[in-house]
């Protein structure tokens, strides 16, 4: 922002801007990647992702969970919902602050709007993941 607030040439001052707008996205991308990794980790060390004597196949070939693992992975889904709506929230953000900035149209912009696509899509698979999970530990009960 420095040398952008130096330069009295509008051009290169809104290159710079725009310079600055992308470094921050990426570093703002680069944590998201750094949660992403982490939630990969711990749903690869999750206790529903293991075979264990809590699961059993029937007859037809459906597989069932005991009600604590159930619970647990219903946990693991409002926790993920929640994470979600914060990053979500979070993108939108930085798409208004593109859009206030008169970038909405760049390259930065777009991208940014995919990631959003991206976060909502995953969310979506996340509140359908409750919902099944919510349906199972009804029919158990």
């Amino acid at each position: 922002m420095h040398k952008a607030a130096a330069q009295t040439d509008p051009k290169l001052k809104a290159n710079f801007m725009d310079l600055q707008l992308r470094w921050l996205f990426l570093a703002r991308n680069d944590e998201f990647t750094k949660r992403l990794v982490d939630f990969s980790s711990d749903a690869r060390r999750s206790p529903a992702f293991v075979v264990t004597a809590d699961a059993w196949t029937d007859a037809n070939g459906c597989h069932y969970m005991n009600r604590i693992l159930l619970l647990d992975r219903l946990g693991q889904a409002e926790r993920h919902i929640r994470e979600g709506e914060r990053h979500i929230l979070r993108q939108r953000e930085i798409i208004d602050e593109l859009e206030r900035h008169g970038r909405g149209q760049t390259r930065t912009a777009n991208m940014a709007r995919e990631i959003l696509l991206s976060f909502e899509m995953t969310q979506s698979t996340h509140i359908a993941d409750r919902e099944r999970l919510i349906e199972r530990l009804q029919a158990k009960a």
